[in-house]
């Protein structure tokens, strides 16, 4: 299968997934693969196949301390629609290499964002392509579409991180982290609360059992690098050429509603549509069934109708 690919091994990669047998009792069951991400670090990725030829390509990025395996049924939707959904558990998270949710700069999730999106790209190069960010994957998202516009026909973010809590990014605290993340940068503060993530108690109990969740807390310099790429968003959301849109809870402990509503009314683009769930909180993929079914149903109809 892969002797024609010996040039590019990533791509050899990705097709040993793509031409994996399907399950014909679960056949949307995604199949599992490794790829060489930044610094040659491996990232496992995942991948939910339809079932005839696929008519779109969306990645799907995920947020902080959790891994790729908590949007198996988004991916498992977009495949019974014909979509093909990929993604990769980012460095330091889930079952890829590197240090637990660490990184210098922000830039490091946004190479491996490319790296994938690239590959995938040259295996469809007609399908229309497009991302669903959540969280730090939103920012992560947000970036990427502001450095390559062009990369995408379109994007959702789903409680994307633009603004922060303010008693997180409150300027004496960033001063101190800044001077602490030189010395001490894997030094941790805090700890996510679940009641902040959903109201679903299953959903709760599912993240407390879960072995690839990272419950350490936010390391210092993680923090400093996302508060610079917060800050490099912030000045260029005039400048957001991509059409999106966002889903975001109304009661977001997290990531602070108002960055959706500042990024929505500053983006020129426009095909640009904003959604605030009444009552929601931050994760809506995995909030209580009525939440998470028309959360998941507005995401996928948006790009459907952009397909």
């Amino acid at each position: 299968m892969c002797e024609e690919s010996k040039l590019n091994e990533q791509i050899c990669l990705i097709k040993e997934a793509m031409y994996a047998p399907v399950d014909d009792a679960d056949p949307t069951k995604p199949v599992e693969g490794k790829l060489d991400g930044g610094g040659n670090r491996k990232l496992h990725c995942r991948y939910w196949r339809p079932v005839g030829k696929p008519r779109g390509l969306v990645m799907l990025i995920h947020g902080l301390a959790e891994h790729l395996q908590w949007y198996d049924e988004l991916g498992r939707k977009f495949a019974k629609e014909g979509i093909l959904a990929f993604g990769h558990d980012h460095i330091g998270h889930g079952l890829s290499d590197g240090e637990r949710v660490h990184v210098d700069v922000v830039d490091e999730y946004v190479v491996d964002v490319f790296i994938h999106y690239d590959e995938m790209k040259m295996l469809y190069p007609d399908l229309p392509r497009f991302a669903v960010g959540h969280s730090m994957g939103g920012m992560i998202l947000l970036t990427a579409a502001l450095k390559n516009p062009r990369e995408f026909k379109g994007i959702v973010l789903m409680g994307p991180l633009i603004h922060i809590n303010p008693y997180l990014g409150h300027p004496i605290c960033i001063s101190i982290f800044k001077f602490a993340s030189y010395y001490f940068p894997h030094f941790t503060v805090g700890k996510l609360d679940l009641t902040w993530i959903t109201r679903d108690e299953v959903m709760r109990q599912k993240l407390l059992d879960d072995p690839l969740r990272w419950t350490g807390g936010v390391k210092i310099r993680w923090g400093i690098a996302t508060h610079s790429a917060l800050k490099y968003i912030n000045e260029n959301l005039q400048n957001m050429e991509v059409p999106f849109m966002i889903i975001h809870g109304e009661l977001d402990k997290l990531c602070e509603v108002k960055g959706s509503e500042k990024l929505f009314e500053i983006a020129p683009v426009k095909d640009k549509e904003i959604k605030v769930v009444k009552g929601g909180h931050h994760h809506l993929y995995i909030e209580p069934p009525e939440v998470r079914n028309e959360a998941m149903s507005d995401t996928l109809t948006w790009i459907i109708n952009r397909i």
